[in-house]
C-alpha cells in the first residue's frame, strides 16, 4: 500500500499553482474517498487487509470511483493492487497494478520497496510492469538519458532582470517585516540561509490552497498572518524571492517540472546570487532544505542536477522539514529528481511579478524535447549557459 500517499497528495498535489489542474470532483465525492482512506490506511495498520481490500473493492465498484480525479483513481488502482497481493490473488493484484500505471501510477522507487507487492515479485507479468514502470518512473535515469542541453547563440533570448533593494514596496516590504533582523548579521551565506528559514517559519506550506490575489509579499504575508491560512510552494517562492530582492540579493523564483505534460505535481523554488562564491545557490522555502556536496559547499540547482547524473553524493541539510515533520533525504531526493527535468523561470525578477498578466516566462529543457505549449506567455530554450548566467557585476 501506499503507505503515505494520501498525506503526500496533500502536501504537493497542484503544489505549482499555475499548471493546468484537473477539474476537482464533487464535494461529496472528495469527501467520500477521504473517508475510505482514512478507514483502509487504519485497517491496514492492524493487517485487516481482507477487509480493507474489500472496503476498497467496493468503492471502486461504485460510479463515484469514475468521478475521481486520474491521480485519486490511480490511487485506488495502487492500493486494490497491494491487498490482492496480499491476499495471494496475483492475477487481480497484476492487474489492478496494471490499471494504476494505465492511469499515470509511476512511483518507480515506491514499487521497489512496497513490501506488499513481495508476494508477486516473481510473476512473469509483474516483472513486465515493473520494466515499463522503469521507463517512466526511474527519475534519477531519467535525468541521466536526458542530461544534454544546446547552446543557441541565435535564439533571440530575453536577458534576466532583477529589481533593486530601493523600489518603494520591497522597502516597504523590508521595514515592515524587519527584514534585516530576520536576516541577521552574520556572513552573506548566513543571511541567505536565514531568510529562507524566515520565510519557511512565518507561512506554512498547504499545497492544496487557492493563490491570493494580489501575488506579492506584503498580500500573501498578510493573508497568512496569525497562521490564518497557508500556500502553495510557489506563493512561499514568491514570498522568499521578494524578501532576497529587498535585501539587495538578486532572486528569481525557478519551477522544477517533470518530464511528463500530464503530471500536475511540479515544485517551486528559489535561486539566490552570492557574489562571494559567485554562484547560484538552491533554496526551497517550502521545506527549509538546501543541498551540500562532500566538501560542504551549497549547491546550485544545477550542480544538484549534475550530480544526481554524475551520481555524486549530496546532503541535504538536517533542519529540512515540511511544516515541523522531518523530511526523509532518500524522498526529498527522489522527488526533486522528478522534477528537476525542465525549469521556468520568470524573465523580470520583481515585487508583485507574480500577479503581471503575460508576464514572460523562460523555459530551459533538455536538447530534444518536444513539449507542448503551456498556459504562460514563454519562451523556450535548450541553452542552460544562457539560463543560468550570472548576474552581472555591478560597479
Amino acid at each position: 500500500m501506499r503507505r503515505a500517499i494520501f498525506r503526500i497528495a496533500a502536501v504537493m498535489l497542484l503544489a505549482c499553482g499555475a499548471l493546468s489542474a484537473q477539474e476537482a470532483p464533487a464535494a461529496t465525492v472528495t469527501s467520500k474517498y477521504e473517508s475510505v482512506s482514512a478507514s483502509i490506511a487504519e485497517l491496514w495498520k492492524a493487517k485487516k487487509y481482507r477487509q480493507a481490500t474489500d472496503i476498497l473493492l467496493a468503492f471502486y465498484n461504485t460510479g463515484e470511483f469514475l468521478d475521481l480525479p486520474s491521480d485519486q483513481r490511480m490511487n485506488v488502482a495502487y492500493n486494490l493492487a497491494c491487498g490482492h497481493s496480499l491476499l495471494g490473488l496475483r492475477a487481480k493484484a497484476v492487474s489492478f497494478l496494471q490499471q494504476a500505471l494505465a492511469a499515470g501510477y509511476r512511483d518507480y522507487y515506491h514499487v521497489m520497496e512496497d513490501t506488499d507487492l513481495d508476494p508477486i515479485r516473481r510473476d512473469p507479468e509483474f516483472l513486465a510492469l515493473l520494466a515499463k514502470l522503469k521507463s517512466v518512473g526511474d527519475y534519477e535515469q531519467i535525468l541521466r538519458d536526458h542530461a544534454g542541453y544546446a547552446a543557441q547563440p541565435g535564439l533571440d533570448l530575453p536577458e534576466f532582470t532583477y529589481q533593486g533593494p530601493t523600489e518603494s514596496e520591497l522597502r516597504e516590504f523590508r521595514r515592515t517585516y524587519r527584514l534585516d533582523e530576520a536576516a541577521g548579521s552574520g556572513d552573506e551565506v548566513s543571511r541567505i540561509i536565514n531568510l529562507m528559514r524566515w520565510v519557511h517559519k512565518t507561512i506554512r506550506h498547504d499545497g492544496n490552497s487557492s493563490n491570493p490575489d494580489p501575488r506579492n509579499a506584503l498580500h500573501i504575508l498578510d493573508v497568512c498572518s496569525g497562521g490564518k491560512r497557508g500556500v502553495n510552494c510557489r506563493m512561499l517562492a514568491t514570498v522568499l524571492a521578494e524578501a532576497y530582492l529587498a535585501m539587495g540579493f538578486k532572486s528569481r523564483h525557478i519551477t522544477c517540472l517533470p518530464q511528463y505534460a500530464d503530471d500536475p505535481d511540479c515544485h517551486v523554488i528559489d535561486i539566490v546570487y552570492a557574489p562571494s562564491l559567485g554562484k547560484w545557490l538552491y533554496m526551497d522555502p517550502s521545506f527549509e532544505a538546501y543541498w551540500r556536496n562532500e566538501r560542504g559547499e551549497i549547491l546550485s540547482i544545477a550542480e544538484v542536477r549534475e550530480s544526481i547524473i554524475a551520481g555524486r553524493k549530496i546532503v541535504l541539510n538536517k533542519e529540512a522539514n515540511w511544516n515541523g515533520e522531518a523530511t526523509d533525504p532518500a524522498w526529498y531526493l527522489q522527488y526533486m529528481s522528478k522534477n528537476l527535468y525542465r525549469f521556468s523561470s520568470p524573465a523580470a525578477s520583481e515585487f508583485g511579478y507574480e500577479s503581471k498578466p503575460n508576464a514572460l516566462r523562460i523555459c530551459l529543457e533538455p536538447a530534444g524535447t518536444a513539449w507542448k505549449p503551456d498556459t504562460w506567455a514563454a519562451t523556450h530554450t535548450t541553452d542552460a549557459e544562457r539560463f543560468w548566467r550570472l548576474p552581472a557585476r555591478e560597479n
